[in-house]
């Protein structure tokens, strides 16, 4: 069952899979007081060589969601994966539990062990696209696909950095205003994607399991 499923367009794996919601994430973590000469050579390329670093795992989150029509957020919690073969997995244990793993463009979402899977193309999920394209991107430590999918601006140190991201097709605009990933060293902190009707989504990574 393939299908453009509405509850998922905004976020996931970091995917709220709420027929009203949305989004997605990842990280990562280590922690190293940089010296004077690399300070100097602090910038994106040197960010994404240290994130790619610490490789495969799994992760603890929480995630907030700010929606116009509620008055106060959604709140999510349970765990991200991501693995060799570039396979990320978000599975939800609370409010509910609930998978969702992304591989290549499709993501398929178990809601409950009674259902069948639902199927959703990154393709046609523009603010969920946007977020696994930061991702993948950062996670990997590859360059081409974050300048090839947005405006990048890094701000901070080594210590304490923050990646802010705005889309570079007019079709993504359309739908995320930008994503933003704060972080120290390798180790990925906060994701927040903001999106162009106001909504947004912030994600913390707590641990590694």
């Amino acid at each position: 069952m393939t299908a453009s499923y509405r509850g998922w367009s905004g976020r996931l794996i970091v995917g709220a899979l709420w027929p009203q919601c949305k989004t997605m994430l990842f990280a990562l973590s280590l922690c190293c007081a940089p010296d004077a000469g690399r300070a100097a050579d602090w910038d994106l390329a040197r960010l994404a060589a240290l994130v790619s670093e610490a490789g495969p795992g799994t992760y603890r989150f929480a995630e907030e969601r700010y929606l116009q029509y509620l008055t106060e957020p959604l709140r999510l919690e349970g765990t991200l994966s991501y693995n060799q073969q570039g396979q990320l997995i978000r599975r939800v244990t609370s409010p509910r539990p609930e998978q969702a793993v992304i591989e290549g463009n499709l993501v398929t979402i178990q809601i409950n062990k009674f259902d069948p899977p639902v199927r959703v193309l990154l393709s046609e999920q523009p603010v969920l696209n946007a977020l696994i394209l930061a991702l993948r991107a950062t996670l990997t430590g590859d360059l081409p696909m974050l300048n090839e999918n947005f405006k990048t601006q890094l701000m901070g140190s080594e210590q304490a950095w923050a990646l802010s991201l705005t889309p570079d097709c007019r079709d993504l605009r359309q739908s995320v205003e930008g994503v933003r990933i704060e972080g120290r060293s390798n180790e990925i902190r906060t994701i927040e994607i903001v999106e162009a009707n106001g909504d947004r989504s912030v994600i913390t990574i707590r641990s590694r399991l």
